[in-house]
């Protein structure tokens, strides 16, 4: 999410103390974001989502689309699996 977060902010020429000024978010909270020392809450994303106009789902799908798109493709292989499966049983 911070990654996002980051190329929203900079596509705005925006540090993280002018996001916070404008959400309320303390700006050591996004430090804290980026080193791993906490996750975001969804009132916090809601604040950010709404300053950059993007829906919460763009804001963090890039976090888990790389892991959707793996999951994706192994879920075709066992539906696939499965349907040559129930086709060669009758």
């Amino acid at each position: 999410m911070y990654a996002k977060y980051a190329e929203l902010r900079d596509s705005k020429n925006m540090k993280d103390i002018d996001v916070s000024r404008e959400t309320g978010i303390p700006a050591s909270t996004f430090t804290d974001w980026k080193n791993g020392k906490s996750s975001p809450k969804i009132d916090k994303l809601i604040k950010i989502a709404d300053l950059f106009e993007v829906s919460l789902d763009d804001l963090v799908r890039a976090r888990y689309e790389k892991n959707y798109t793996k999951r994706s493709s192994s879920d075709d292989g066992v539906r696939r699996a499965t349907n040559q499966n129930d086709g060669s049983a009758r």
